[in-house]
């Protein structure tokens, strides 16, 4: 009889073993499957729906990627980047991303400008217009989602790809140079009384 009951015992405890183990299971299929649903199927509307509870970003600028132009002093120095201003409106802030360009007009003709065509934001002109496809990143490379590229198996290193993402335009144009040719040529101009003006700096 002890033998029996120790016999029916050791099955009991198994079976209520076997019962926990296919609850966990049952209970990680569940967790991952949602996992799956939150992180692949609905991010966007995650993403969206968190950036509604703390903070708005303008779509903008939207952290371009930054024109640079040399300097001997300092070196390789933002000649055109984005900005972001924040502002609190109505318990919420906003991020208003705009392009910011250092130099004013020195330069402009080379460097363009970033603006509104057909209800989006890209270069319009010059350096901006030339490289957009290099100096834009969209909002989807911000948020770039770690678990889905890794389920999709994405090849490359996910951490190390995040900076490729971003591309700077360095020119070779020297930035003193580039202001001394805006002066001479605005003297000529309003001495001259001339329409057009312009002028080409080489180094010999």
């Amino acid at each position: 009889m002890l033998i029996f009951h120790y016999y029916m015992d050791n099955k009991t405890f198994n079976n209520r073993l076997a019962i926990l183990f296919i609850l966990f299971v049952f209970l990680a299929v569940i967790y991952v499957s949602r996992l799956v649903y939150i992180q692949i199927w609905r991010n966007d509307y995650y993403v969206t729906e968190a950036h509604k509870q703390y903070s708005i970003k303008s779509d903008m600028a939207n952290d371009r990627g930054r024109i640079l132009a040399q300097n001997k002093i300092a070196g390789p120095t933002a000649v055109a980047e984005s900005v972001d201003e924040k502002i609190l409106k109505n318990g919420k802030e906003i991020i208003n991303s705009k392009r910011v360009y250092v130099l004013g007009e020195i330069g402009a003709k080379v460097l363009g400008y970033f603006g509104h065509t057909n209800d989006s934001y890209r270069g319009q002109y010059g350096i901006e217009k030339y490289y957009n496809d290099i100096l834009e990143r969209g909002e989807g490379d911000i948020y770039a989602n770690l678990f889905a590229e890794l389920f999709a198996e994405v090849e490359g290193n996910t951490f190390s790809n995040l900076d490729n993402r971003r591309g700077d335009i360095v020119l070779t144009t020297d930035i003193e140079a580039s202001r001394f040719l805006y002066k001479t040529l605005n003297e000529i101009h309003n001495e001259w009384k001339a329409d057009i003006v312009g002028g080409i700096i080489m180094d010999p």
